[in-house]
């Protein structure tokens, strides 16, 4: 129980109204200094360690991106250095202050088109009431930007839990597409930034005993018609975890329901949310996504998935660009009405592990073929190799002539 805040998924400021201002100038101030004071801890904590009221993790990774496409015989190339940085301070038992710093450098020809369409822009205006977003360098093809992802006070005094600023709030069972994660959606494709993005928001939690639990939390936005508000509750009961929530989701009144449990071997998760306009002649909105998982002999995992969308489309859902251009929600996980996720993994050998999944929208026969195979070479060092293949015909939903490979190599410590 109490997995919802900072639960990393196996794979692939609060907002006030009237006068309140945002913090802009203070924030980006905030985060050029903590990127100076974090510049030595990876190496101190890897080395001499750290005191026990303190603790420091995170990662440095190189991302190099080919863009191959059937119309030019040229490829476009990209790459992405960055490293996250996550800082936590026990002054107490009971309280915990962290933060958390990702810096990233882009560049290539690849980012050189994209800059152009204002990327940059949208980079460097963080989306949170603090703006812990900022642009330290930029040119045409190139871009230095850091932001802190997270940013939080945690007082956990008995059965009682308070949390203020910016973290992640994981409300999902399933691996792949979350109907229940209304605060913090994200994309299975973007495989640059595992943790996800931060909501800024106060959590208050209550447990109930060992097997159940209730929470509320408050995440606004700029103004008060997009303010996010909803209430979980949590019990274990028959070797399954089921939750229920109900809330407001900026201008849509939204109740949902997950599960989480084994039978016979077989890991099952399901989530299913209603989403209902504050307008009385529009419809209410169904999401629902059901998953499998089975371990068979040798350790090849099995995952099955499939998402319900009841305002999506039955017909070619249009380009794959064009989707993940717009900003993702709970109620907007796919274009399509239908959509079906398959996965399989095998470790060829202690040290490497090969991977193959697909995204698939039966209504107009096109797929997304991940296929990928990381080496481990050390205890906390990988390099990992990964396609996006686009299988459909234009105007499909992924139709299209360009197709991703990604080579990265990372070290965490």
């Amino acid at each position: 129980m109490g997995e919802g805040v900072d639960d990393p998924k196996r794979r692939p400021g609060i907002h006030a109204t009237g006068t309140a201002r945002r913090l802009t100038v203070s924030g980006k101030a905030l985060v050029m200094t903590a990127s100076l004071l974090t510049v030595g801890l990876p190496p101190l904590s890897a080395s001499t360690g750290l005191p026990s009221w303190m603790d420091c993790k995170g990662y440095v990774d190189y991302t190099e991106l080919i863009v191959v496409s059937q119309k030019s015989p040229w490829w476009t190339t990209g790459a992405i250095a960055q490293n996250r940085i996550e800082l936590s301070l026990y002054p107490l038992q009971t309280l915990t202050v962290s933060a958390a710093l990702r810096s990233r450098l882009l560049y290539g020809n690849l980012y050189e088109r994209i800059i152009q369409s204002g990327y940059d822009k949208a980079l460097g205006n963080d989306a949170g009431l603090m703006d812990l977003s900022a642009n330290l360098w930029h040119d045409s093809s190139a871009l230095f930007n850091v932001m802190s992802d997270r940013l939080y006070l945690d007082f956990s005094p008995g059965e009682w839990q308070f949390r203020l600023g910016r973290h992640r709030i994981n409300w999902g069972k399933n691996l792949i597409w979350n109907p229940n994660d209304i605060f913090n959606a994200r994309s299975i494709f973007d495989v640059a930034y595992r943790e996800g993005p931060g909501t800024d928001a106060l959590l208050v939690r209550r447990y109930l005993g060992p097997m159940a639990n209730v929470e509320m939390v408050v995440a606004g936005a700029r103004d008060i018609d997009s303010v996010t508000a909803a209430a979980l509750g949590q019990i274990s009961y028959g070797g399954f975890d089921m939750q229920l929530l109900a809330g407001w989701m900026r201008h849509t009144v939204v109740g949902g329901a997950g599960y989480s449990g084994q039978v016979g071997g077989a890991a099952l998760r399901g989530e299913a949310s209603v989403f209902a306009a504050d307008s009385f002649d529009s419809r209410p909105q169904a999401v629902v996504s059901l998953s499998a998982e089975y371990t068979f002999p040798r350790q090849i995992w099995v995952h099955l998935s499939s998402l319900f969308n009841s305002e999506g489309r039955k017909s070619p859902a249009g380009g794959f660009e064009s989707r993940i251009s717009t900003r993702l929600s709970a109620q907007h996980l796919s274009e399509a009405m239908f959509q079906l996720f398959v996965q399989a993994s095998c470790p060829v050998t202690p040290l490497i592990t090969t991977d193959c999944s697909a995204v698939i929208n039966p209504a107009d026969g096109s797929a997304m073929l991940m296929p990928l195979i990381s080496f481990s070479l050390s205890d906390n060092a990988q390099v990992t190799f990964q396609a996006q293949i686009k299988i459909g015909r234009s105007g499909d939903q992924y139709g299209g002539k360009e197709h991703i490979i990604f080579g990265n190599l990372q070290w965490s410590f």
